[in-house]
C-alpha cells in the first residue's frame, strides 16, 4: 500500500510503498496499536507511518543530541 507522510522534522513529504494490507490499514486508521496492525512493517517503516520520519532523520537527531 502506498502511504505518505510528512515528517514531523524536517515537513519533507515523503511516499513509501509498505507491505500493508486493507484490513490492517483499516484497523490502525480504527485506532489499533500500531505494532499490533501493521505486523508485517519493519519498526522503521512502522515510525515513519506514526512520524514520516526516516532512519537517517532519526540518526541525525541523535547525533544532534549527542553533541
Amino acid at each position: 500500500m502506498i502511504i505518505t507522510r510528512v515528517s514531523l522534522t524536517s515537513g519533507i513529504e515523503r511516499t513509501l510503498d509498505l507491505p500493508i494490507t486493507d484490513a490492517q490499514w483499516a484497523a490502525y486508521e480504527a485506532g489499533g496499536l500500531v505494532q499490533d496492525t501493521l505486523v508485517d512493517c519493519t519498526p522503521d517503516q512502522r515510525e515513519f507511518v506514526l512520524t514520516g520520519m526516516t532512519p537517517e532523520e532519526w540518526d541525525y537527531l541523535t547525533k544532534e543530541d549527542e553533541e
